[in-house]
């Protein structure tokens, strides 16, 4: 018997109320990890990055990082329009793309 067997097994002797507890400290532990992985993911960027993301319609979305917040990014598009976009959509573009459009930085 594996050690996830003997939890389920064991999940059959708790009562209602021992089952909702348990399932507020588990819901409460996925979400911290989930705010650390974002929060981490955050940290790769910093002002001036350019980054790629999908916006609304599909469209992939091209545009430089205004400000860094704790999960979330505020990027500014080739068009002037401000997103509020979690970071774990964005993909940093390097300095070969800005190379290859002959920028040396996105000129929003």
């Amino acid at each position: 018997m594996t050690y996830i067997d003997n939890i389920k097994s064991g999940l059959y002797k708790l009562n209602e109320d021992g089952l909702r507890e348990l399932n507020t400290f588990i819901v409460g532990l996925i979400r911290a990890k989930t705010y650390i992985k974002h929060s981490m993911k955050a940290k790769e960027f910093s002002e001036g990055d350019t980054v790629t993301f999908l916006g609304k319609r599909g469209n992939n979305v091209i545009g430089e990082v205004t400000k860094v917040n704790r999960v979330n990014l505020k990027v500014t598009d080739t068009r002037g329009i401000r997103w509020n976009v979690a970071a774990t959509f964005c993909s940093k573009l390097d300095n070969e793309y800005n190379e290859y459009n002959g920028q040396k930085k996105l000129s929003i």
